[in-house]
């Protein structure tokens, strides 16, 4: 998944990158839980992001230029939860 600062509104504010590669987890999982419960209150595992990487961004706030670092901006590994 793109994100594009342009797109969201942002792009006066964000210097750099105009843009990167977020990631996301999709799908469902199969556990033995499944077989045995089928329970319709009990969710059913899915695949969700369990680790991730920061992203650096060079951004406008209050007409001073801010380098920072947000961290678990990018998804880097999927896992069953």
């Amino acid at each position: 998944m793109t994100v594009n600062f342009e797109d969201i509104g942002w792009g006066e504010y964000v210097v750099q990158p105009p843009s990167f590669e977020a990631n996301y987890c999709s799908g469902t999982c199969s556990f033995q839980l499944d077989k045995v419960s089928s329970n319709p209150y009990v969710p059913n595992v899915s695949c969700t992001p369990d680790k991730f990487d920061s992203q650096t961004i060079l951004y406008f706030h209050d007409n001073n230029l801010i380098l920072r670092t947000f961290p678990k901006m990018i998804v880097t590994s999927c896992g069953c939860s």
